[in-house]
């Protein structure tokens, strides 16, 4: 996904090989991009937040739920 497309408090699917999970984009930290794991129905947050650069979200966000 291009980071272009990214929309604040959307949820999107992410994956890597080791993960997936359903996560909250909540904006810019500095030059990276804050996701934050969330229960995609309930919209509650579940975990730690993680930072992407402009490269990984291209390869781990998938799409919007």
């Amino acid at each position: 996904m291009n980071v272009k497309d990214l929309k604040i408090d959307n949820v999107y699917n992410c994956e890597n090989q080791q993960h997936k999970a359903t996560m909250m984009y909540y904006g810019m930290s500095g030059d990276k991009y804050l996701f934050i794991p969330c229960h995609p129905k309930k919209r509650h947050f579940n975990g730690v937040p993680c930072y992407l650069t402009e490269n990984e979200v291209k390869k781990q966000v998938k799409a919007s739920v």
